[in-house]
């Protein structure tokens, strides 16, 4: 895998009753996979900066796709911080 710097600093307003906002539409935004034939990616966590695997809180403003292209996907409906 090769790390691609990505957004940073993204804000998300809160909107009462909002849709869903994509922030990213798949994983390649962040890194490239070099050899998807011989190592697929197969599975797509949201972690914390410089702590790989261990899973990002949230407060459950962001969500990530459920297969891949594993979009990440921002909750504009979340009071959390308000």
């Amino acid at each position: 895998m090769t790390p691609k710097t990505g957004p940073t600093d993204l804000e998300i307003p809160y909107v009462s009753g909002g849709s869903d906002i994509t922030i990213s539409a798949n994983y390649e935004v962040f890194f490239t996979a070099t050899d998807k034939i011989n190592c697929p990616v197969t599975s797509c966590v949201l972690s914390a900066k410089a702590s790989c695997g261990t899973p990002l809180v949230t407060g459950g403003n962001l969500a990530i796709g459920a297969a891949s292209p594993w979009a990440i996907i921002g909750k504009q409906s979340v009071t959390t911080g308000y």
